[in-house]
């Protein structure tokens, strides 16, 4: 999974214990979903998983039946979520913290029905670190839509978020290097090559232009930069936006300075 190497700021342990397991740790494509939550296996990213709601769960209210999992995340993560088969119908994610037990007074975060083709696609971006319940359902009891229970699969898909900042300055040197900042949206610490920070600057009236661009170690991208003779003097917007395949693109706030 591509969030190997992701430090994570203060998660509590149960939360960390999950996304170790699946972050770190090899984790096998599962064949089959819980009957509820406390049952429910890990889902392995960037695979695809089987299950069926005829055989997942064997409770059933008002002829619907339930397959469960669970996605590991870290605030300001966006999951993707592409499923298809002939026992689904509808796919919902529930907000970390729910559980068997108080599943009855909590609102799932966001639910897709599958189209006409039998396939839907289902994104949700987590607010916190933990896990997410997921279900696949073949009916929604509230509004009668159905389809008989059977085999479905589906695949998760997961980019991490991004909070990047370069610190404030008057002015700068023409040439020098600066030091921007990239930490997970809760101030987690990141260390991944993978991710890369490119700077970028532009005078009043023009377009943005690259300055350079350096990998993410230790949450800080260290990017050599050179600007041209003719800007000594002159007023400047900077900003920085981080990108990389595990991650969703993000820009720094614009920083206005003069070049000395």
């Amino acid at each position: 999974m591509s969030c190997k190497r992701l430090i994570f700021g203060k998660v509590n342990a149960t939360a960390l214990g999950a996304i170790v397991a699946a972050c770190v740790l090899p984790v096998p494509a599962n064949a089959a979903g819980g009957k509820d939550i406390g049952s429910a296996p890990i889902v392995a990213y960037d695979q695809s998983q089987f299950g069926n709601t005829a055989t997942d769960s064997d409770i059933e209210q008002c002829n619907e039946k339930d397959s469960w999992w669970l996605l590991p995340v870290a605030s300001g993560d966006r999951i993707t979520i592409d499923f298809e088969g002939e026992g689904v119908k509808y796919a919902r994610v529930w907000p970390v913290g729910t559980t068997d037990f108080n599943i009855e007074s909590t609102n799932y975060v966001d639910e897709r029905e599958s189209g006409s083709n039998g396939k839907g696609e289902l994104v949700v971006k987590a607010s916190q670190t933990g896990t997410m319940p997921l279900s696949f359902s073949n009916y929604d009891c509230d509004f009668g839509d159905s389809v008989d229970p059977g085999p479905y699969d589906f695949t998760a898909y997961i980019k991490h978020g991004v909070r990047v900042a370069i610190p404030h300055r008057d002015s700068r040197p023409r040439r020098g290097t600066l030091a921007v900042t990239a930490r997970t949206p809760d101030g987690g610490q990141i260390d991944d090559r993978g991710l890369v920070v490119e700077l970028r600057a532009k005078r009043a009236g023009g377009t943005w232009k690259r300055l350079g661009s350096a990998s993410v170690s230790h949450s800080v991208a260290n990017i050599a930069y050179s600007f041209l003779k003719s800007t000594r003097g002159k007023k400047v917007d900077l900003r920085a936006v981080a990108s990389g395949d595990a991650y969703t693109t993000a820009t720094s706030p614009t920083d206005h300075l003069t070049i000395r």
